[in-house]
């Protein structure tokens, strides 16, 4: 299901805080890679390591825990998510 979502493409990230006190969290990104269930995205943001997320393409769904999120000279944040499920959109 990887070849659905191409690199570059803009992805709705949904941060759901491990404190359930703390507001959910949305941003958009992009998708810089996926390969063997893990999805590397970047984005304006830094999320917390082990936190869930989704991330929802035009036609795709992933579901998943953030690894780690690294910055970039640029500002950005590379963020590394291993994949538990992908739902195709219809």
């Amino acid at each position: 299901m990887a070849s659905a979502s191409n690199a570059g493409e803009l992805v709705r990230i949904n941060v759901q805080p491990a404190d359930p006190d703390l507001p959910h969290r949305a941003f958009t990104g992009l998708i810089e890679d996926f390969r063997k269930k893990q999805l590397l995205l970047l984005a304006d943001e830094e999320v917390q390591e082990l936190v869930q997320i989704t991330a929802q393409t035009k036609d795709l769904l992933y579901l998943g825990q953030v690894l780690n999120s690294l910055p970039r000279p640029d500002g950005k944040w590379d963020i590394a998510v291993s994949v538990d499920r992908t739902i195709a959109i219809l």
